[in-house]
């Protein structure tokens, strides 16, 4: 969970009625329950769950819901409370079926010291916990932080800053005031790993997930009974190498490592805009992948799913979770869900299953501005219009553009300045008008230049078309 999410829910805290709250029963026990889990493990991890206790039980206490999590998916401060309380479910359920965990690993060199935690592996990925701290972690930490108050940033990439005392700090990012993170890299299969939700406190921490991208390189691996992974393990400060860790290796054992179940689905399905093709569905042991390539009309392309979920003969759902849940390419798309249904050995049948698909078209996509023009103003998209509140330049060198859409028919989720070399950030605030309604605004940040006009793109647009589908997956 990001620093500045941390300010939203301790601001969401203040405000709130603590002596007035009532907290149900069912989160009592299960906020007992994820704390008992995490006992055996580091005290990290306790010490992160407990960071956002308080808001979970605050927010369920007042709206007198006991389903943890029914709600997160619209409330996006929450979210990531309710994941530190729920924990992965893919992974939980793989455990209370018997799935092995891969025992932790500690390396300690020059002050620092490397822990890897909650370590499991399947076919589809490697998940685990990440934790570095000691002596040297300290001293990197009074080298690279910023006097005047920037931590640092969650990766090295220059549009995600966060934590800053002023604006005029934001524009004095460079790589060494990036935050220091861990770089990994399992040398016997392709690419890199991603990181997410970092963690600074006394220690640097994230949640870390090695995705196998190359179709068989796992059960080739096992294929010559390995006793251990080998991992090469970089401390990086921006893109500035402090220190490499080679060969490190995690003892394993390969009757623990299951391989994916794998279904060739080639199943089409046609609608007035193009037809999306369902490929192929892997089950792991913690998640369950759906692959889909679009083929669409002319200028059409697919941006997503209006409550995409997978559901089974029984009536359950299993739905997407996660950072990694949505991944899109130009004419693809991977999609994860969990729990999986592998440890299932009476299934029938299984469905994807989505209430409208999200498109978007190029025509209109692109489109002027200049700070002359009066404001507020319309443009179209796809026969819809977008409100364009507010566009404004300030002398720190930053122009802001503050937009709404429709929504229920056209989401926006950003939008791009064209040939833009400088950082973007986004938000998005509520304002109620007269009558009471509540309208949602995004606030959207560019570095640049004045000029006498931009050049704009909208980004990730959404038109719904309200299909709503139950496709079954052949698995038989």
């Amino acid at each position: 969970m990001k620093e500045y999410e941390f300010e939203k829910l301790d601001d969401f805290i203040e405000k709130s009625k603590k002596d007035q709250i009532r907290i149900p029963k069912e989160l009592d026990e299960k906020i007992d329950s994820r704390i008992d889990q995490l006992k055996p493990k580091k005290k990290y991890k306790r010490n992160i769950l407990v960071s956002g206790l308080c808001c979970v039980i605050i927010f369920f206490g007042l709206i007198r819901f006991s389903d943890i999590g029914i709600y997160a998916a619209e409330i996006s401060i929450l979210e990531p409370i309710v994941e530190l309380i729920r924990g992965d479910k893919g992974i939980e359920n793989a455990v209370e079926h018997g799935y092995k965990e891969i025992p932790a690993v500690t390396i300690e060199e020059d002050g620092y010291i490397i822990t890897l935690d909650d370590i499991y592996m399947d076919e589809d990925r490697i998940s685990f916990t990440s934790i570095l701290e000691g002596v040297a972690v300290d001293v990197l930490e009074k080298k690279y932080k910023n006097d005047k108050g920037i931590r640092g940033v969650s990766d090295t990439l220059p549009d995600r800053e966060e934590n800053f005392t002023n604006e005029e700090d934001k524009l004095n990012i460079n790589p060494n005031r990036d935050a220091i993170h861990l770089e990994f890299n399992f040398t016997d299969f392709e690419g890199y790993s991603v990181s997410y939700t970092p963690i600074r406190d006394k220690f640097v921490g994230s949640e870390v997930e090695n995705i196998f991208r190359k179709i068989g390189e796992v059960e080739e691996f096992l294929k010559n009974n390995p006793k251990h992974l080998n991992l090469d393990i970089k401390i990086q400060v921006g893109k500035e190498i402090i220190k490499e860790f080679k060969n490190i290796k995690i003892p394993i054992k390969k009757e623990n490592i299951k391989l994916s179940k794998k279904y060739n689905l080639n199943h089409k399905y046609e609608f007035e805009q193009g037809i999306i093709n369902i490929n192929k569905l892997n089950v792991s042991p913690t998640r369950m992948r759906l692959d889909l390539k679009f083929n669409m009309n002319d200028k059409y392309f697919i941006t997503g799913f209006d409550n995409p979920h997978i559901k089974d003969s029984k009536g359950n759902i299993y739905k997407p979770e996660g950072l990694t849940s949505l991944s899109s390419g130009a004419d693809n798309m991977v999609m994860y869900f969990v729990p999986s249904v592998y440890f299932e050995k009476t299934l029938e049948a299984l469905y994807f299953c989505f209430d409208g698909i999200r498109i978007g078209t190029e025509e209109g996509r692109k489109f002027r501005l200049s700070l002359e023009e009066e404001y507020p103003k319309t443009i179209e998209y796809m026969g819809e219009e977008i409100l364009i509140k507010e566009l404004t330049w300030q002398d720190n060198g930053k122009l802001h553009m503050i937009f709404k859409s429709s929504e229920e028919v056209l989401e926006v989720q950003n939008m791009g300045l064209l040939n833009n070399n400088g950082y973007t950030e986004w938000s998005d605030y509520i304002e109620t008008d007269e009558s009471g309604k509540e309208i949602k605004y995004t606030n959207t940040g560019f570095i640049v230049d004045k000029k006498e006009y931009y050049d704009f793109i909208i980004e990730f647009p959404g038109y719904l078309i309200s299909n709503k589908e139950k496709i079954e997956l052949k698995i038989k």
